[in-house]
């Protein structure tokens, strides 16, 4: 198999233009946008975890990073689900009835995700966002 790479000198010449890159003005909007749709997507029942969905945008470096987080303790269980057994004899609601549960019985909650809809929502843009960036970086001299 042979893999021939056209213009390779001028690949090479383009990333070492990359070098100085800063991708921070196109991080921050993007984190920006994720957070206002998490806010959005979140389960309401007192605002709390819509209230609570922060975003930080930050440079170190040559390095830029974005991310959106809360600090709600009930948070990941709304995001991911969860289960849990119950003795048997407790009673439970089922379907807005009482009923006494039996051995072996587990509670299942799907949950709502928020977080991970709001970034997939907003990927292909936040690609395209990047990638016009970069090409305009380089077409500019990496200036």
């Amino acid at each position: 198999m042979v893999i021939t790479v056209l213009n390779l000198d001028k690949c090479i010449r383009d990333f070492g233009k990359l070098e100085n890159l800063d991708l921070y003005p196109i991080i921050k909007p993007a984190t920006q946008l994720v957070q206002r749709t998490a806010r959005r997507l979140a389960p309401v029942d007192t605002t709390n975890l819509r209230k609570s969905i922060h975003m930080e945008a930050k440079k170190k470096g040559k390095d830029s990073y974005g991310r959106i987080f809360t600090n709600v303790e009930y948070a990941p269980y709304q995001e991911f689900g969860y289960s849990r057994k119950v003795k048997a004899g407790d009673r439970i609601m089922v379907y807005g009835r009482w009923v006494t549960a039996k051995k072996g019985f587990s509670i299942v909650y799907r949950g709502k995700p928020y977080m991970r809809p709001a970034l997939s929502r907003h990927r292909a843009e936040i690609q395209r966002a990047v990638r016009s960036y970069v090409k305009n970086y380089i077409n500019n001299g990496g200036k």
